[in-house]
């Protein structure tokens, strides 16, 4: 292992991790930092080799760096080695959790949003419909008016008739 990259690519398949995957948990929005260093033996930011001892306590910064001491002395800190692990396990599985249930609530939003607007037409044809309707009631009314008219004229002149017709017989 004599080179940043080697060393990199080591800790990727010590810990079975994507760069991409290795990246969010170092806190990294960009992967390019990560893919510079293995594909072109860059040598790691301070900040970057700060973030890979601080997320990966069991690598060196000497080891990162120089290829010296592979890997720090297994002691009692192997329980927070293993609680360090099982927190960024845990930390990348919110993580993913958080975005699927933000990338299923977009999804919920835009078939709402969908629906909502089906509804809205439906909505408005059944509008058309209603005047259409108010209008043809409105013309029955006009025709029971007429009728009523009618009525009440056939009505004056029967009485008229029927006054006439009592008039004549008195």
């Amino acid at each position: 292992m004599d080179n940043y990259s080697s060393r990199l690519k080591k800790i990727l398949n010590d810990k079975n991790l994507s760069v991409s995957d290795f990246c969010k948990l170092l806190g990294l929005n960009s992967s390019s930092t990560i893919h510079y260093i293995i594909n072109d033996n860059r040598k790691p930011s301070s900040k970057t080799v700060k973030r890979i001892i601080e997320t990966f306590p069991n690598y060196t910064e000497d080891w990162l760096l120089y290829g010296i001491e592979a890997k720090k002395e297994n002691t009692s800190d192997n329980i927070t080695v293993t609680a360090q692990q099982v927190i960024n396990y845990f930390e990348k599985k919110q993580k993913e959790v958080e975005n699927k249930f933000y990338e299923q609530g977009l999804e919920a939003l835009h078939v709402l949003s969908n629906k909502i607007d089906e509804e809205s037409l439906i909505v408005k044809d059944g509008e058309e419909e209603v005047k259409l309707s108010i209008n043809r009631l409105h013309e029955r009314l006009e025709e029971m008016e007429r009728y009523m008219f009618l009525i009440e004229k056939d009505a004056k002149q029967f009485v008229v008739k029927i006054d006439n017709c009592l008039d004549s017989i008195k």
